[in-house]
């Protein structure tokens, strides 16, 4: 009997002549301890699409147009690379599919398969059916930034739409929903396998001088048009670029499989790390100026009531203060206002704890003590859309603000009042089982989705009171809350958002999820929620654009030349799963300091790199006199007005990045630099609140420190944190080298603000060089170093940390 096989120490693929041509009887990963594992049933089922008119754009998108042509190959010959050529004669063309495993990862096949057409129309190649899942082999499957899940999802209304588990019918995914491209599935016996196209084979998000997000050259499934469990990818797609073509042209299609015995992070970490090389942006990526710059022109943006559009209006005879049409993250306020001393700052936020508390209603009724809304309205606060109300709303705008105000002002028993209000308002609510209902219809108080569970930790706020209030009752319900929050949402893979303008699709709520458990796990010690919160935090990285490999190709944006990776969306998140289509990621990276802590917690690589990439280099999309980014991709051509859009933005702009900063300086000085964190900002993510207690840097008890510039660098990718000793003697500066390269950083300090006599360097490093005459300071820094200094004698001149 006829056979041919491709093997390595890590894969094993044996196909075998059977009279309908060759097919795979044989696929097996290695694993080191359990030794060949099979995957589930080889196939070896080659397909090709052809249409002899213009195709229905709704039936490609389910994977029904254009006349399959399945096959297995009628001949196989070992070439003398060690590739294995098949060849197949169709009515529409002759085929070539050679396969040979890739030398640099012995886990993955590559695959190219050529058609020389005989026939005009358009053309498809579907990736082969290596392995067909059954329902019960399956553990997981994801296409990133489409679906995941531990299994099939029955009702095809909360998949593809809700991404709560795999659809239940082919559909195709568009490369501009698709976060990496790769199509996953994970057997129940630990093996996985991913098909992943070619860098190159999918379109750019920007061509020459014009937004291309919306180009379809490349589409996966996880299922085939035969309604089989399989990884699939198509090149081109039905219909679109490169598809239509004439008799004697020659269409090519390359991808690999990737076939690990190993689980489905470790096979889309692969995609993205070392296929994608997703690294390799870090070291194209520089800044036009620091974060720690960019921080201080958003505090200036903040207190200008013109560019704040900061505004006081009056409800129920209360004066409410926001900026704009909504305050966003009143625990950024509260820290910009302490760390800095402005007295207009601190003059808001008496307004802003106006707007908090008027945000809650008190009126009796079955809302009484809930927050109804985000945005203020004639009758009081509302939602952003429809007439529904959610408990989660009284754990967003009610339960972490007013927790972060509390810590800010533990005196202020009003705040502690309302705390206790709302939490037995979500403790009324909790079922017994620890869920809760998405949301309710403000007039006839019936459930809004019934269709939905609320699969979001509208639970922390249970948490936040516990906390505050010292109540062992609300950390037993917060619990409760996690642990069905765990079964149903962790455990299976599925996630609720909190857009209502998107009807709660998948969007940051699964982020915040995860600092959500990390917090439980401070309280409770259980390991469980560690765990949990990890899990979570790794679904969140497929949210992340990967793709297309970022180039110092020149592109123009508005007839300004940019090389590609200024203006990349590699390194993005997005706002919820289905706004990527219209309006592309966004540049409110949430994320990026959990995903820091991330990388502290488990060492994955991946974590730190994705939240170094969003926070660096993105200047393209800032304006350079407000430091405020645009919020979607789309804004890039606009970035002169993006302080009139959403200037509450602004906002979650200092929280996020401050969260950043603060994340990376615990990380590279081993926690030796430490500041007490907060509740998170609601809906955008993950990061959380500082400045409300002293944190402790190389043994000094010490307060952020924001002055007016008060601190400058000549390096802008060298960013650095202030803090001033609690007894008033001593700065201490965190620099920290923001470049794969060694850095000779300059710094100054001004010494109108703050007057010191002498330098030194606190951490393991080169001596650093000072001059308090001048208030120069010289430093070396390693490579994503860090150089912690101590300015003794520091007094403060201008205003300093202010503590209520």
């Amino acid at each position: 009997m006829q056979r041919v096989e491709l093997t390595s120490d890590k894969l094993r693929l044996r196909w075998q002549k059977q009279e309908d041509g060759w097919r795979l009887f044989d696929l097996a990963a290695k694993d080191d301890q359990r030794g060949w594992l099979p995957l589930p049933t080889p196939s070896g089922l080659h397909t090709i699409l052809h249409l002899n008119r213009n195709p229905a754009q709704y039936l490609v998108e389910v994977d029904r147009e254009g006349v399959a042509f399945p096959f297995y190959p009628r001949s196989a010959e070992r070439l003398e690379d060690g590739a294995i050529s098949f060849r197949q004669s169709l009515s529409i063309g002759e085929v070539e599919s050679r396969w040979s495993i890739d030398p640099a990862f012995p886990t993955d096949v590559c695959v190219r398969i050529s058609i020389v057409t005989s026939q005009p129309g358009h053309v498809s190649i579907a990736s082969p059916t290596l392995s067909v899942f059954e329902e019960s082999d399956l553990a997981w499957g994801m296409i990133p930034g489409n679906w995941c899940g531990n299994g099939v999802q029955p009702n095809y209304e909360l998949s593809p739409a809700y991404s709560q588990g795999l659809p239940n019918r082919a559909c195709l995914t568009r490369e501009r929903n698709t976060m990496t491209l790769c199509a996953i599935l994970t057997a129940r016996n630990g093996t996985t396998i991913g098909v992943i196209p070619r860098p190159g084979l999918a379109s750019s998000y920007w061509t020459g001088d014009k937004n291309t997000r919306g180009d379809w050259r490349v589409a996966l499934s996880t299922m085939d048009r035969y309604a089989q469990l399989t990884p699939v990818m198509y090149h081109p797609v039905m219909g679109q670029i490169d598809a239509k073509q004439e008799a004697g042209a020659t269409v090519v299609s390359e991808f690999r499989y990737s076939i690990q015995a190993a689980g489905w992070f470790e096979v889309f970490r692969h995609a993205a790390m070392d296929i994608y090389r997703f690294p390799e942006l870090l070291k194209l990526q520089n800044s036009r100026e620091s974060l720690a710059e960019r921080v201080g022109k958003l505090g200036n943006m903040l207190a200008d009531d013109e560019k704040s559009l900061w505004k006081i209006v009056e409800l129920d005879g209360v004066k409410l203060g926001a900026n704009g049409t909504k305050t966003s993250d009143v625990g950024a306020m509260y820290m910009l206002a302490r760390a800095t001393g402005d007295r207009l700052l601190q003059g808001r936020l008496p307004y802003i704890r106006n707007y908090k508390l008027l945000q809650q209603q008190m009126r009796l009724g079955f809302f009484q003590h809930a927050a109804t809304g985000e945005y203020p309205g004639e009758a009081g606060f509302v939602a952003e859309r429809g007439n529904w109300i959610e408990p989660l709303f009284t754990t967003y705008y009610t339960m972490l603000d007013v927790g972060n105000m509390a810590l800010f002002n533990p005196d202020d028993d009003e705040l502690k009042i309302r705390l206790r209000l709302a939490a037995e308002k979500l403790i009324a609510w909790q079922h017994e089982d620890g869920g809760f209902d998405v949301a309710y219809d403000s007039v006839s108080h019936r459930s809004s989705f019934p269709f939905l569970k609320d699969l979001r930790p509208t639970w922390y706020g249970l948490l936040v009171a516990a906390r505050i209030l010292g109540d062992d009752r609300y950390l037993a319900a917060a619990r409760k809350g996690a642990d069905w929050y765990l079964q149903h949402a962790v455990g299976k893979g599925h996630y609720l958002g909190a857009c209502g303008d998107a009807l709660n699709i998948w969007d940051f709520t699964t982020v915040f999820g995860s600092q959500a458990l990390l917090d439980l796990h401070a309280l409770t010690d259980d390991r469980k929620y560690l765990d949990a919160a990890v899990d979570v935090a790794r679904v969140y990285s497929t949210s992340i654009f990967t793709h297309p490999i970022p180039t110092t190709e020149t592109k123009a944006v508005s007839g300004v030349a940019k090389q590609d990776w200024e203006i990349t969306q590699v390194g993005l998140s997005v706002e919820h799963i289905r706004g990527t289509a219209s309006s592309g990621p966004v540049l409110l990276s949430s994320h990026a300091g959990l995903f820091v802590r991330m990388n502290a917690l488990t060492g994955e690589q991946l974590f730190l790199d994705m939240a170094r990439a969003a926070a660096r280099g993105r200047q393209h999309f800032t304006n350079p006199e407000t430091g405020m980014s645009v919020y979607y991709f789309n804004a890039i051509e606009d970035v002169q007005k993006v302080w009139a859009s959403f200037p509450w933005h602004a906002e979650w702009q200092v929280g996020w990045i401050t969260d950043y900063l603060v994340s990376e300086a615990h990380l590279r000085t081993g926690g030796r630099a430490s500041f007490p964190a907060g509740f998170p900002t609601p809906k955008v993510g993950s990061h959380v609140a500082y400045g409300f207690a002293p944190g402790m840097v190389y043994g000094h008890a010490a307060d952020f420190w924001l002055g007016d510039r008060a601190v400058t660098c000549a390096q802008a990718d060298v960013e650095y944190l202030s803090a001033m000793r609690t007894d008033g003697k001593g700065l201490l500066l965190i620099v920290l080298n923001q470049s794969p390269e060694m850095q000779a950083a300059t710094l100054k300090v001004d010494q109108t603000q703050a007057a010191w006599t002498a330098c030194s360097r606190l951490d393991a490093g080169p001596a650093a060089r000072g001059d308090p005459v001048t208030g120069v300071v010289q430093v070396e820094l390693a490579p994503w170093g860090a150089a912690v200094l101590l300015l003794e004698g520091a007094s403060l001149r201008g205003q300093r940390p202010v503590r209520s």
